[in-house]
């Protein structure tokens, strides 16, 4: 049943199109909460956001299209999920409602059972 379950969700290059993104997962604030809580996570605006901010409003609600901007989350190497929590977690809505990232990961993350479902699960 295991080799059957992982060979259906690693057909179809999830990992590279979003396939098996899953939009009731990702509004399970109560989940988000509690790793935010544990974790103790944070989202820091630099300067040249806040200036972007002021000059046009709050990221999400008026940038045009084709404006592209880097999210960075750290720490990325000893705890690689924190791209699969924050961007879900109600600090993040506050800070942007609008906005929601496209996760680049490393290809590891695709490949360990358990984190490999919840990050695609996640959108990332």
């Amino acid at each position: 049943l295991y080799v059957m379950y992982n060979f259906r969700t690693y057909s179809g290059m999830p990992e590279m199109n979003g396939r098996r993104e899953w939009e009731a997962f990702r509004q399970f604030s109560w989940m988000w909460q509690v790793f935010q809580n544990y974790l103790g996570g944070q989202v820091v605006k630099d300067q040249t956001l806040k200036e972007y901010e002021k000059q046009n409003g709050r990221l999400g609600e008026t940038e045009g299209a084709g404006k592209q901007f880097l999210t960075c989350f750290h720490p990325h190497g000893i705890y690689p999920t924190t791209c699969i929590w924050l961007p879900n977690s109600l600090m993040w809505k506050e800070q942007f409602p609008q906005f929601r990232p496209n996760g680049h990961t490393a290809s590891i993350i695709h490949l360990v059972p358990i984190m490999r479902d919840l990050a695609q699960w996640a959108g990332v």
